[in-house]
């Protein structure tokens, strides 16, 4: 026996059933768009400041592994403000930034947006000007946003922290590099 109801009911189930499967489909298709992202290389460049250093570099990722892991390789030219012992101006001196860390598979918030972590080793390769050793290791981690406003193209910020112990021994007051909060922005490329 049919009830007024019967009609109203099986209808909104209908509508129910059918706005789960466009969701379903929606979400399917944007997990495709980000794992067909997370198969390929990514060339980047950026821009990143290391305590009081700025600098500029380059950045190469792998394709993801499982859709779980990649690594990169990071290289910056920095410069540090510092006064050489023995003059009184101060100047900017070049050093060299190697990153080489593992990213953890992106968690998706869209398909326009993701974040990851990554965290490695650092290799400083110094500037004889400010500094007796010839080069420096540390570590290093990060959190990073990856806002992707075309499908093979991914603008992102990193938050984290580098330590390295460095410090310019040949530089007025010691100043540590390399030491501290990290930030860096720019821009990826997928192939």
């Amino acid at each position: 026996m049919k009830t007024p109801h019967t009609k109203k009911i099986t209808a909104f189930m209908l509508a129910v059933l059918f706005t789960v499967t466009v969701n379903a489909q929606t979400q399917t298709d944007s997990l495709q768009k980000t794992n067909s992202r997370l198969n390929k290389f990514a060339f980047g460049f950026n821009l990143n400041q290391y305590q009081h250093d700025y600098g500029v570099g380059l950045n190469i990722t792998t394709p993801y592994i499982a859709n779980f892991m990649a690594f990169r390789l990071m290289g910056s030219l920095q410069w540090l403000q510092n006064t050489p012992k023995g003059d009184t101006v101060n100047t900017w001196s070049p050093y060299v930034n190697i990153r080489f860390g593992v990213v953890t598979r992106q968690l998706v918030i869209t398909d326009k947006i993701s974040i990851y972590s990554e965290g490695g080793v650092v290799m400083l390769l110094t500037n004889p000007s400010f500094s007796s050793k010839a080069t420096q290791f540390g570590g290093y981690g990060l959190f990073g946003f990856e806002f992707h406003p075309r499908k093979n193209w991914g603008q992102f910020i990193e938050l984290g922290g580098v330590g390295t112990g460095a410090i310019a021994d040949k530089a007025i007051g010691r100043p540590i590099y390399s030491n501290g909060f990290l930030i860096s922005t720019g821009f990826r490329a997928y192939f």
